[in-house]
């Protein structure tokens, strides 16, 4: 007889099943909401390769075709819509995409395989929308609302005229005026140009951080001795705007298989490019603003450039780019920027108040309790999520096993991999739409920080006015470790 305890273990237990038939089943029974189509997708590489899964569709299709008013046909046809849509390009050759194109168009959705060839064809160098300033915006929304009208049914004076402009319409019909479902449904992601903060009232976000830091008039307490070119001329929303152009295009270049590679599922650990690439702007920019704090000689210039720092780390947050935000707070929690007791306690209130809201929410404590609670009440609109807290969740999913001794595979391990890699895909399935000037839109790849943390620890003790005797740069890195570099992992 079992006991409680007994059961209790039973139902801890992991859902162990052979991957063939998870496999089967999962590709029979698809549909737009399926999440173990998605889970599929993202983890079968670890059991076998891209072309091994194929073959296993076009079996199982074989057999459902021949079956006439098989209902499965059309949950077949889902997982493949569903797998074009997340892997297209990664996953199949040319001679098999060929094969592809020619099978889908006996498939029961075969129209929606035409628009999502569409689309993917257009979503190939997906990027934020950029506007060099806001006459531009403004100039260039104005004359598509003008070319929308002119498409309009009605617009026409007399029924020529509307016949002739719906047959123009449906001559510029491009995968852009598709309307396709959001991955919420379990289709393809929707690609929208959207900036939370452009939504909303851009006035009111700005003003946030005009109180925090003034307009452009104010930003004279800074010295001319910046790493960036003009710093005191750019307002907190146009650096915030520039980091967020910079952050949102290499964070859309991200796949699932990026992560996949980096912990090691299926492959040995590796970097890929566009992970080495996001890691190598959170740094930075975490550099880049230790470097303008430091670069000030006197009190006043270090109020200044701190108080600037917080208020973009604001607009970083208010545009849900909360991965740029974490990088800021980083250069600002360095330990020669928090040195300056001076500088730090002659702040603003308001601005002590914004540093202290952010920094409580992306404290790690509780495995980041407070930013967790905010991404959970849901994300809306153009997103970059912190990427550290996704990868550590993936390296911890790994402590378990995939497989046992009998060679079945543990759902939940998959179902819980694929969920982390869902939170990357639904974050990206719309873009910001930024105004950014040009000499901005690259600063962070070409502006020169401080990267040796020997020299800025020299520099730390030439800037700091209230100590006299410091630790020498070996002891503290004895005592503190390699704390002083920051990164996304």
């Amino acid at each position: 007889m079992k006991t409680s305890r007994d059961r209790a273990s039973i139902a801890n237990q992991p859902t162990m099943i052979s991957f063939q038939s998870h496999a089967s089943k999962t590709i029979r029974s698809c549909s737009k909401y399926s999440e173990d189509g998605r889970s599929l997708l993202y983890t079968y590489r670890k059991f076998i390769t891209p072309s091994a899964l194929l073959e296993i569709w076009n079996g199982i299709l074989e057999e459902v075709s021949a079956t006439e008013g098989n209902p499965e046909l059309v949950n077949i046809s889902e997982f493949m819509y569903l797998w074009m849509s997340e892997f297209w390009t990664q996953d199949f050759n040319q001679t098999e995409q060929e094969t592809i194109q020619k099978t889908i168009v006996k498939l029961p959705n075969a129209k929606s395989f035409k628009f999502l060839l569409l689309k993917l064809a257009s979503d190939r160098n997906r990027a934020c929308k950029i506007y060099h300033s806001e006459e531009q915006r403004v100039a260039i929304n104005r004359e598509r609302t003008i070319r929308s009208k002119s498409f309009a049914f009605g617009y026409g004076r007399d029924e020529g005229d509307v016949g002739r402009n719906l047959q123009q319409a449906k001559g510029n019909l491009s995968s852009r005026n598709l309307l396709v479902p959001s991955p919420s449904s379990g289709c393809v992601p929707q690609t929208t140009n959207s900036d939370p903060t452009m939504s909303r009232s851009r006035s009111s976000s700005r003003a946030n951080v005009d109180e925090l830091f003034g307009k452009r008039e104010r930003s004279a307490t800074i010295s001319d001795v910046t790493a960036l070119n003009n710093f005191s001329k750019w307002t907190p929303v146009e650096l915030a705007n520039a980091i967020t152009f910079q952050f949102s295009n290499k964070f859309l270049a991200l796949s699932p298989l990026d992560f996949l590679k980096k912990i090691g599922w299926g492959t040995k650990k590796e970097d890929t490019p566009a992970f080495s690439a996001m890691v190598n702007c959170f740094n930075k920019t975490s550099r880049w603003v230790i470097t303008e704090v430091m670069h000030q000689t006197d009190k006043e210039s270090q109020v200044g450039v701190i108080t600037k720092m917080i208020a973009i780390a604001k607009r970083l947050e208010n545009m849900q780019n909360y991965d740029a935000t974490l990088a800021v707070l980083c250069g600002l929690s360095h330990y020669s920027v928090q040195n300056l007791k001076e500088a730090w306690a002659a702040l603003p209130e308001r601005a002590k108040e914004e540093y202290s809201a952010i920094e409580k929410l992306l404290s790690p404590i509780n495995n980041f309790r407070g930013y967790t609670a905010k991404v959970a009440t849901g994300i809306n609109g153009a997103a970059v999520p912190y990427v550290g807290i996704i990868l550590r969740d993936l390296t911890f999913l790994m402590e378990n096993k995939a497989v046992n001794s009998e060679g079945q595979i543990n759902l939940e391990l998959i179902r819980g991999i694929a969920n982390r890699l869902f939170i990357i895909r639904s974050c990206q399935t719309e873009v910001y739409t930024l105004v950014v000037p040009e000499i901005l839109m690259s600063f962070l790849d070409s502006v020169v920080v401080m990267s040796d943390d020997e020299k800025l620890h020299k520099l730390f003790c030439e800037r700091n006015t209230v100590r006299k005797k410091f630790w020498s740069f070996n002891t503290l890195r004895k005592m503190v470790g390699s704390s002083s570099s920051s990164t996304t992992l």
